[in-house]
């Protein structure tokens, strides 16, 4: 097995290469371990564990049997074995029918690879392939994939909450038994749903809170528009679809293969699914899932060379999809007409087509006016007879001559002379909630009209005069008992004598209180002494109420205070308050007459030079705006201070004012009363002050550290303080927008600053989301916007592999989705910090350069020099555009830099090593390294044996001399030096000096 061989379990095998042509194959083996060990890990510590993974580990322990070629070379064999047995199968499996086609060879290296964890080659599979011919002409139909809709995640969790209840979809939830839901129109199932949720109880439970849920779903998502719509279609199909093939695996799990019979038994399935769900797809649509699915599984399938002649296949029903032979009439499954004559040429078309193919008549009416008959049929069937007619009469007009309609019209005028004006009286006491005498009429109805049903209706009433009954059998009763019953079932037996007894008091008196600037009367009382009372509130305008009918009735709420907004300004007010219990009322409690006054809204006011601007809303049609202003304080009155001129509806502009002086105004609104008399309202007041605007900021930039933080460069605005926000969606500014402080603080967060200079700083980010900063330069509460720019700590883009393709360097990556350009950097001492910095060398790519190669091909490069690239992808565009976090990755054509080393030992007279000291000869500087020693045997991997000494980076060429800590080397053990990062091994060679032992004494 696979988990059992140490070069499989580490990626190392080539049936080309057995690593003993390999330079260091210690290092290479040690690389893999690296790479493979955390990965074995990660698996092995998840949830239940992973027996391979974990048992991968355990041999990983004895990964030092490598150590000698012969042992590779016996390793190197079991693999080969393995790997050879998994050919030989797979290919047994492909040569069942006597030949194996070119196609499959690279299926079976691709399968085998992924069992294996090695890289197969076709050529690998056809050495191995004997006593079997390979077909080298194309592969043959390949099918097509059944694609997963993009709605599938959103409404395959919903599935087990319907079948819960009994309802294979939301169509069969709402309307149960329909079979011609394609033609009902998208608005028709969003107001069955809205209905459906009106109609559940008031008490929640489980049951009510699911249904709550769906019914939302159908509402807000799946009906909330035909595109909606079209793409809950497109999941049932794809699940229904699936449901298909599925069955075609499980039929097929013996033999392996689908004969051609039971093969267009499945083709003609899978065209009739898609049709039913209101997706429909081509016979050689059907027939390519098919073909796709038994390939993807394995199953033996060649579908017909010949297509067969469509005329004589069956082609599904235009209302309910089901298959229906292809010279039909009528619809077996649903009843509905598939020919249907053209009302104006009488040439008979499929009710599908969208033009007569006679005459060219207009067919897209056909399928809305059967859609209308369906719905008309439902409301007669609820009684509503009028509502039916009109549909009837709609869908007649829509399709002259429509038969159905014709066959509705009649049954519904059947259906009105049998039942009569009970049903009107039944409709009425429903609504009124009489339902004892609802009960009794719709018994009657049934009698005179057996056909008659309305089980929603029915179990409406039943349910009311239940929770009447339960409520007034309550022992001990209370008041609370009786209102519910009340509230249940108005003419409930015995409710009208328990409710006499506890006539509701009045409340005690009723206080308004105006507010202008809100434009409302704010109205209270106190609560009745009576319990379980509702409040009815009334007013009349220019008194008070007289009665409960006298007047306007605003609310009737449980509560004891109400704000009046719909008052108009200037006009008298009376209000009053009735106690209600059930049908029994209090007597009226009045409030004195009360006038609003309404001020001025929304005031904003913008300074500039010698100017100051005040905007507003809210003015009445009765009222006049007038302005006073002062310098010393805000006026308090009309008439106070000196009374500005230049006032329009909406606002002002008073100019010729001093800069840098503080200007206080009252904004007033005057009305005529009835009597003549002018009152003004109470006023609002602002201040402001005029200056010369200060200068934005039209330089800002900022650059991701490598810790995470940023640093920020800006120009130092003149007359202002340079203040700096940011945000996460939209900006809700454009440059040169001059605002109130307050709404670039509403608008906008802050953004900290520690300050490094005048014009520097450095800032952090909360998380790796992209942000817009933003600019803006204060002045006495103003703020100009100046430049933004776009920044996140995320590395959005991350380089996956460089590799060599002839004097050129690949760099390849995936394209980040959220942004337009990338940008590589290249330096050779060092990986570039930044996306601009300088003495990089800089290349940049949009999305369609990257698409023609997936990768960006660097030329020109020197051998045996180092390149360390970075990567950076673009966030923002123009002006406000910044770059990600830096993917870094190393490059060189051979190796740039060679290194050996030995270990130098002094030894006392008794042989004891007194002191040691590593020596290095580099043709390069060189990174960290790490020296290594253990008894007994040399060191394969970066973490065996025990850490002697850390290295630092030793700068140039030359001998380099680390005298190691004293004691920490005894005599037998072996020592290596690695370097600590591996990837280093691809540019430069560590290796023990010619002529030297690793052995310590």
């Amino acid at each position: 097995m696979a988990q059992d061989n140490l070069y499989l379990i580490l990626g190392l095998f080539d049936f080309s290469n057995s690593l003993e042509s390999d330079p260091a194959p210690e290092q290479r083996i040690a690389q893999a371990v690296a790479a493979v060990r955390p990965k074995l890990s990660q698996r092995a510590n998840r949830a239940g564990g992973d027996p391979a993974a974990q048992r991968a580990l355990e041999l990983l322990k004895t990964v030092n049997t490598l150590n000698t070629p012969e042992q590779r070379q016996q390793v190197f064999n079991e693999a080969k074995s393995i790997v050879e047995k998994s050919i030989v199968k797979q290919v047994k499996l492909y040569a069942a029918r006597g030949y194996i086609l070119t196609g499959e060879i690279t299926k079976i290296a691709q399968k085998v690879s992924k069992q294996c964890n090695c890289a197969i080659s076709d050529a690998d599979v056809r050495s191995r392939v004997h006593g079997v011919p390979v077909k080298e002409q194309e592969e043959g139909p390949k099918g097509t994939e059944l694609v997963r809709p993009k709605s599938y995640s959103k409404y395959h969790g919903q599935e087990s909450k319907l079948k819960v209840y009994g309802h294979a979809n939301l169509y069969d939830m709402l309307d149960p038994g329909n079979t011609k839901v394609r033609s009902v129109p998208t608005a028709t199932w969003r107001a069955k749903a809205e209905a459906a949720k009106k109609a559940l109880p008031n008490k929640v439970n489980m049951d009510v809170s699911d249904h709550q849920k769906l019914y939302n779903l159908c509402i807000g998502t799946t009906f909330k528009d035909d595109t909606s719509r079209a793409a809950y279609d497109e999941y049932l199909a794809y699940e229904s679809l699936m449901a298909i093939l599925d069955e075609v695996k499980e039929v097929t799990s013996v033999t392996k293969k689908l004969d051609s019979a039971l093969a267009n038994q499945y083709v003609d399935r899978l065209y009739e699914a898609g049709a039913k769900n209101g997706h429909p797809i081509a016979r050689d649509e059907a027939s390519g899932y098919l073909l796709w699915f038994c390939s993807k599984n394995g199953i033996l399938y060649m579908p017909p060379s010949e297509k067969a002649d469509e005329s004589t296949l069956p082609k599904p029903c235009p209302w309910c999809g089901a298959l229906a032979d292809p010279d039909a009439v009528n619809c077996s499954s649903c009843g509905g007409r598939i020919l249907e004559n053209c009302p104006q040429c009488h040439h008979t078309n499929r009710a599908d087509v969208h033009y007569c193919g006679q005459c060219g008549f207009d067919y897209t009416n056909l399928a809305q006016a059967s859609a209308m008959c369906d719905e008309a049929k439902s409301l007669a069937g609820a009684l509503r007879f009028d509502d039916a007619d009109q549909l009837a009469d709609q869908a007649a007009n829509l399709w002259p001559g429509f038969a159905e309609a014709k066959a509705v019209k009649q049954a519904i005028a059947q259906q009105r002379t049998l039942v009569g004006p009970s049903a009107r009286r039944l409709a009425d006491a429903v609504k009124a909630l009489n339902l004892i005498e609802a009960g009794k009429l719709y018994d009657g109805i049934r009698r005179r009209s057996p056909k008659f049903e309305n089980r929603e209706l029915r179990d409406a009433i039943d349910a009311g005069v239940a929770r009447a009954k339960a409520a007034m059998e309550t022992a001990p009763r209370t008041i609370s008992n009786v209102l519910e019953a009340y509230n249940a079932c108005h003419d409930y037996p015995g409710l009208a004598a328990a409710l006499a007894a506890n006539p509701p008091k009045p409340v005690a008196d009723v206080t308004v209180r105006p507010d202008g600037a809100a434009h409302c009367v704010y109205v209270s009382w106190p609560a009745s002494s009576s319990k379980e009372v509702s409040y009815v509130l009334l007013r009349k305008q220019g008194s008070h109420p007289l009665d409960e009918h006298d007047g306007e009735r605003l609310a009737e709420t449980s509560g004891t205070s109400f704000v009046d907004r719909t008052v108009e300004p200037g006009v008298s007010y009376g209000y009053a308050v009735v106690a209600k219990l059930g049908p029994l009322s209090s007597a009226l409690t009045a409030s004195k007459t009360v006038t609003v006054l309404f001020d001025v809204t929304s005031v904003k006011i913008s300074p500039s030079q010698s100017t100051i601007q005040i905007t507003w809303s809210g003015i009445p049609g009765s009222g006049t705006v007038a302005v006073w202003r002062r310098t010393d304080h805000a006026p308090t009155r009309p008439g106070d201070g000196e009374q500005v001129t230049n006032v329009v509806s909406s606002g002002l502009l008073d100019q010729g004012l001093r800069n840098d002086v503080t200007y206080y105004y009252a904004i007033f609104v005057s009305y005529r009363l009835a009597s003549g008399r002018t009152v003004y309202s109470q006023g609002v007041q602002c201040s402001g002050i005029p200056a010369a605007p200060p200068e934005p900021i039209d330089f800002l930039f900022a650059q991701l550290q490598a810790d995470g933080s940023f640093t920020l460069e800006w120009e130092v605005p003149e007359g202002g303080e340079a203040r700096f926000s940011y945000t996460t969606g939209d900006l809700p500014f454009k440059e040169g927008d001059i605002v109130a402080e307050s709404e670039l603080n509403a608008q906008t967060m802050p953004l900290p600053i520690t300050a490094t200079g005048d014009d520097t700083g450095t800032f952090t980010l909360p998380d790796d989301s992209i942000y817009h900063i933003v600019a803006a330069t204060v002045k006495n509460g103003q703020a100009v916007i100046g430049s933004s720019v776009t920044v996140s700590s995320r590395r959005a883009v991350e380089i996956t592999n460089i590799t060599a393709s002839g004097a050129n360097a690949v760099v390849l990556f995936d394209w980040p989705e959220e942004s337009d350009r990338v940008l590589l950097a290249w330096r050779t001492d060092r990986y570039p910090a930044s996306a601009e910095e300088h003495g990089a060398t800089v290349t940049s790519v949009n999305r369609r350069t990257y698409d023609l190669r997936k990768a960006i091909v660097i030329e020109g490069l020197q051998p045996n020099v180092p390149y360390y690239f970075s990567l950076f992808a673009r966030l923002g565009s123009g002006d406000s555009a910044s770059y990600s976090a830096g993917s870094n990755k190393m490059f060189s054509f051979g190796k740039a830099s060679k290194a050996t080393y030995h270990v130098e030992v002094r030894k006392s007279l008794l042989g004891k090593i007194k002191s040691a000291t590593l020596v290095i000869e580099s043709t390069d500087s060189l990174p960290e390294m790490e020296l290594r020693a253990q008894m007994g045997s040399l060191p394969v991997f970066n973490d065996q044996g025990l850490l002697i000494a850390s290295i630092p980076p030793q700068n140039g060429g030359g001998t380099h001399r680390v005298e190691l800590p004293a004691g920490s080397l005894n005599k037998g053990m072996f020592a290596k030096l690695f370097f600590k990062d591996l990837s280093v091994y691809q540019t430069s060679s560590l290796t023990q000096a010619a002529g030297t032992s690793p052995e310590i004494g």
